[in-house]
């Protein structure tokens, strides 16, 4: 769980939602004493297909994690395998290693 200062907060708020979004919680504090957390809806991940396990939930809660932002992850599953690269720039990798050992 990542903790934000009052100032913190609104200096960066847009951030710290984001970061919510991702399934993290946050917890705010004022003077360095806690005082709140922000939580993500229960449902809000199912709904956009990114559900996080419990199992991962609980060890986020308990700090033991830090669950990142997944902007583009869809995407990228989606695209399929990756093309295998050209002869012509494999040939150039071999000879170019031949020359340097």
């Amino acid at each position: 769980m990542r903790s934000a200062n009052i100032r913190a907060l609104r200096a960066g708020l847009s951030r710290w939602l984001e970061a919510v979004k991702a399934g993290e919680t946050i917890e705010i504090r004022d003077r360095d004493e806690p005082i709140a957390r922000i939580v993500p809806i229960e449902g809000y991940l199912a709904r956009r297909g990114l559900e996080i396990s419990p199992r991962v939930r609980a060890l986020s809660r308990a700090g033991v994690i830090r669950l990142g932002v997944m902007k583009g992850v869809r995407e990228i599953l989606w695209q399929g395998p990756l093309q295998r690269p050209t002869a012509g720039v494999l040939d150039a990798l071999v000879a170019d290693r031949g020359r340097n050992p």
